[in-house]
């Protein structure tokens, strides 16, 4: 009985042992108040950071923005050509500075590289072209439509970004096939290409 009291004896002061060290690792008030004040300035923090990010545009967006920019300057050329839309739309007075404006926002070095991507266009398969044009940056509508053109290529001004490289890619089949028809094989040493591959 005497052993049984001792070992609860033992067992009640290492539970109130325990309970001390606790007590002393507790943070005082003026910690808690520290702590809750940080946690709720890193909550506010994230709240804005989240409604911000949803602000942010989107690849998609920029696409859009640009195809719009593309459609607006049609539509300028198209007034600043008519006497009658030219002077009710006040374009006849900036006549020079439009006349000055470049017809899209490509450099001389854009073209060249326009010019050596629509050769190399003509030896890659439908799927590496796609992999190309994957780069909405490097390869805006202005800059598409340019690559296009060095390949005899005419589009409507509000041709969408996905409606242009659909026409290229159907453009390097087709050349393709009458390169493999002029001369048994195509200019990348396989054989020829068909129509299905030009589809997206």
């Amino acid at each position: 009985m005497s052993n049984s009291v001792k070992l609860t004896g033992r067992k009640l002061e290492s539970f109130l042992k325990n309970l001390s060290v606790l007590v002393d690792t507790l943070p005082s008030q003026e910690t808690k108040s520290r702590l809750d004040h940080e946690l709720e300035a890193l909550v506010k923090f994230l709240e804005e950071f989240r409604v911000r990010l949803r602000s942010l545009p989107t690849e998609e967006d920029a696409d859009g923005v640009t195809t719009t920019i593309e459609t607006i300057k049609d539509y300028v050329r198209v007034a600043e050509s008519d006497p009658v839309m030219s002077r009710v739309l006040g374009l006849s007075m900036d006549e020079r500075i439009l006349r000055k404006s470049p017809r899209n926002s490509l450099t001389e070095q854009d073209r060249k590289e326009a010019l050596a991507m629509a050769e190399e266009l003509k030896i890659l398969s439908s799927e590496d072209i796609k992999r190309k044009f994957a780069d909405k940056r490097k390869y805006n509508i202005s800059m598409l439509k340019q690559i296009g053109g060095e390949l005899g290529l005419n589009f409507p001004s509000k041709s969408t970004r996905l409606s242009i490289i659909e026409k290229i890619i159907k453009k390097t089949v087709n050349l393709r096939g009458y390169n493999y028809l002029r001369h048994g094989h195509d200019e990348s040493g396989g054989g020829y290409v068909s129509e299905a591959e030009g589809e997206l």
